[in-house]
């Protein structure tokens, strides 16, 4: 699947009826956690190509992450915003919001069970550490955990300038097999061999 192809999918899930409707819903919320969500889900969709998903596993894993961080609707603006460290309080709302996402598209309907444990562990590390505590995780959850993560890494946001790709997968090799599956990880840094790392 080449780059075209990956952006045909990328849109083609984008103007499917039930995810637009609740996208439009997060860009109007913040802007910034939407276009977040447009960049984790194309580079979820790299890896899932290059773990070898193809088709409708790639739909669904598309899906997963394009939609992973729904939940934040119900985290305050001011949370989401923030310039400086969280509190203790406001950390564990910020935690919710994996929840808060899937038992939001779960009460729509539409999702699969897929989507619905993609977006309900997309921070759940590879050693189980993290959030929320799940029984079984998902064996697509490290793809998106770590496009998640490296996204995050490399953004430039209000409160951090942003690392560079070679820092960002420094990071994610530090954590392979702790907080981030290997496969994945060795995954983005072919990516980013071949790409440059920038989405």
């Amino acid at each position: 699947m080449d780059e075209r192809q990956q952006r045909d999918l990328l849109e083609r899930l984008l103007i499917h009826p039930p995810i637009a409707s609740v996208l439009h819903r997060l860009q109007m919320y913040d802007r910034t956690t939407w276009e977040h969500s447009l960049r984790t889900a194309r580079l979820t969709i790299v890896l899932g190509i290059l773990y070898g998903l193809r088709g409708e596993d790639l739909w669904q894993l598309g899906c997963g992450g394009v939609l992973h961080d729904i939940g934040k609707l119900w985290v305050p603006r001011e949370i989401l915003n923030s310039t400086g460290p969280l509190t203790d309080r406001e950390y564990r709302i910020i935690q919710l919001h994996p929840v808060s996402g899937a038992w939001y598209l779960n009460y729509l309907g539409g999702f699969s069970d897929t989507v619905l444990a993609l977006v309900e562990q997309h921070h759940v590390n590879c050693d189980g550490t993290g959030y929320p505590q799940v029984g079984r995780v998902h064996h697509w959850t490290g793809l998106l955990r770590t496009a998640d993560s490296y996204d995050a890494m490399v953004s430039r946001r209000s409160y951090q300038h942003g690392k560079t790709p070679e820092e960002a997968l420094l990071d994610l090799q530090a954590h392979a097999q702790t907080w981030y599956d290997a496969d994945a990880v060795r995954c983005i840094e072919r990516w980013i061999g071949n790409k440059g790392g920038y989405l």
